[in-house]
């Protein structure tokens, strides 16, 4: 179940993001970011920014899914402690 709700969440972040539906994809894009790891967009993003030409000028999807990845690998762990803090204080 977990494999199939990966694979469905990602494709509704690629799929969201080609359709300009971007409340959409950030909404799925940061429950999967929370729930596995963000480093498969990296891929994903380096062939958007060749699809839409950005290598001409600057690839900005690239720069910002290796930043998203830097960012959640940082806050995951922190936000996963608050959590189960607040979990066993009850």
């Amino acid at each position: 179940m977990k494999f199939f709700l990966s694979i469905v969440l990602y494709l509704v972040v690629l799929l969201s993001f080609l359709q300009d539906q971007m409340l959409l994809m950030i909404g799925a894009l940061i429950i999967y970011s929370a729930m596995f790891n963000a480093v498969s967009f990296i891929p994903a993003a380096i062939l958007f920014d060749g699809y839409f030409g950005n290598y001409y000028t600057f690839p900005y999807l690239s720069f910002m899914a290796i930043g998203w990845f830097v960012a959640t690998e940082y806050f995951r762990p922190k936000m996963i402690d608050i959590v189960s803090r607040d979990l066993w204080a009850n």
